[in-house]
């Protein structure tokens, strides 16, 4: 019966949205933190500039102030070539001095200090600027004026390397040691607040991880004590509840689904034993009639044929010669009349070799015939009669029709520890191109004796027995190839 399914979200959704949760809160808080790291880090750089700009300022002020006391000796001494020269330097200089004064300018509700100190070194620069415009327009004397004015330029220029250097810098340093302070607290807090919350986040994470875990590890142990209890055949433990994430639903309801299976099977498979058993007893004793029945065929012709001979050789032979055929005769019929299910491969070989004895008397010098058994193969059990109707099919079909008649060879090797090879080789007329084994089992009565040894052969080794039958070449000629195990 398949129980109500509890819809919950899949692992991977409780995973992702937990991941996605965590890193966002991280995401918050790193962008809050950096954006104020930022902010002081910006602050320290910008009044870390300030001192920069202050040292090039001063810089520019010593060179301006220098260039321009070039610029008056030239002018005394009437080089026009080094006054001009001289002239381009303070210009150089001073704009590059107002430059830097206008970016260090500050807000008066910042620094009021700064802010007028600022105003007075730019105030101080256009003066100079001014004093140098109106020598360039009027062409001055060297006179006691000029030289006030020249004194008065430089006593600026030292004003200005005072602000810069002194009063500018101390005004700097003062506003800037409340700011730096603050700046270092700043940092100290954002150094423990983001240690802080390093520890919650690991610590929310981890206590995170644990629940999921701990709720799937849950279904888990659920799944695996079912499945035990199917190991070991309890079926009647209650079925898996379908909750949980949708893998573990379906998981579940596979591992129910599997048990009432089983149950199902075990229990046909246990009413269906009884049944086999009686099918089975019943299959064999049809198998060990049917193996009686086939191992009880015989070729009548045979007998007829044989004693055909017989009496051809008793009236134009001797009695020793009838004698002979007379005693292979008898032991054929001698091993026949012995009812036995399996006999060695050289009792089978010395029947078969009577038996050539027989149809040579009769073929004459017409037929020939070679018999090799290994001797290790004694030991070896095989049904009876499963080489001589190959070889009187050999006689009859191939030497026979023969005008020369031919050689029959019977040879029995073991080709490796596991199998046995019986060959039937002749080199008569020969079979079809097309010859194969089921040909046989479809020509009727004309092949029965074959037809009954497969049978029996197939019913004594099961899948292990092999049969092939092939022409020998293109003149001619059969080889019959049995291949059994080999079993003692």
């Amino acid at each position: 019966m398949r129980m109500k399914e509890k819809y919950i979200p899949g692992f991977r959704s409780i995973l992702l949205s937990f991941s996605l949760s965590m890193l966002g809160v991280i995401v918050f808080i790193c962008f809050i933190l950096f954006a104020r790291l930022y902010i002081v880090i910006g602050d320290m750089e910008e009044r870390m500039q300030q001192y920069i700009y202050l040292n090039q300022l001063s810089e520019d002020l010593e060179k301006s102030k220098a260039s321009f006391i070039q610029y008056f000796s030239s002018f005394e001494a009437g080089d026009e070539q080094k006054m001009q020269s001289a002239k381009t330097l303070v210009a150089m200089h001073r704009y590059q001095a107002l430059r830097i004064a206008h970016l260090l300018q500050s807000d008066y509700d910042a620094s009021p200090q700064k802010y007028f100190l600022n105003r007075g070194i730019v105030n101080g620069l256009n003066y100079i600027t001014g004093v140098l415009l109106n020598w360039d327009e009027t062409t001055p004397e060297l006179t006691t004026a000029t030289y006030n004015l020249y004194y008065r330029v430089l006593r600026v220029f030292d004003y200005l390397s005072l602000y810069t250097n002194s009063r500018y810098l101390s005004a700097a340093v003062a506003s800037d040691a409340d700011a730096s302070i603050q700046n270092m607290k700043t940092i100290r807090t954002l150094r423990i607040v983001s240690l802080i919350l390093f520890v919650v986040i690991v610590c929310c994470s981890v206590v995170g991880a644990l629940a999921i875990t701990k709720r799937l590890t849950n279904h888990v142990s659920m799944m695996l004590s079912s499945a035990d209890a199917i190991t070991r055949g309890d079926f009647m433990k209650r079925d898996l509840e379908l909750t949980g994430p949708r893998e573990f639903v379906h998981l579940k309801d596979k591992i129910n689904h599997m048990k009432h299976s089983l149950n199902e099977r075990i229990t046909l498979e246990h009413k269906l034993h009884t049944q086999a058993l009686e099918h089975e007893k019943i299959t064999k004793q049809l198998e060990t009639a049917r193996y009686l029945s086939l191992q009880a065929q015989i070729h009548p012709h045979f007998l007829f044929n044989t004693l055909n001979v017989i009496s051809h050789t008793a009236l134009f032979e001797h009695a020793e010669k009838t004698v002979r055929l007379i005693n292979s005769l008898a032991a054929i019929f001698r091993y026949r009349l012995e009812f036995k299910d399996s006999v060695s491969i050289t009792d089978e070989l010395s029947f078969t070799q009577q038996y050539l004895e027989i149809q040579k008397a009769r073929f004459g010098d017409r037929l020939s015939y070679d018999i090799q058994c290994d001797e290790e193969l004694d030991s070896i059990m095989i049904p009876p009669f499963v080489i001589q109707p190959f070889v009187e099919n050999a006689v009859k079909h191939g030497i026979e029709p023969k005008e020369d008649g031919g050689l029959i060879t019977v040879c029995a090797n073991k080709v490796s520890d596991s199998v046995i090879e019986l060959l039937i080789e002749d080199d008569g007329v020969g079979v079809p191109e097309d010859f194969t084994v089921s040909f046989i089992e479809a020509s009727g009565r004309q092949h029965i004796g074959i037809t009954n040894v497969i049978s029996r052969l197939t019913m004594y080794f099961g899948k292990d027995l092999s049969v092939y039958i092939k022409r020998k070449s293109v003149e001619g000629g059969t080889i019959v190839v049995i291949t059994i195990p080999y079993k003692k």
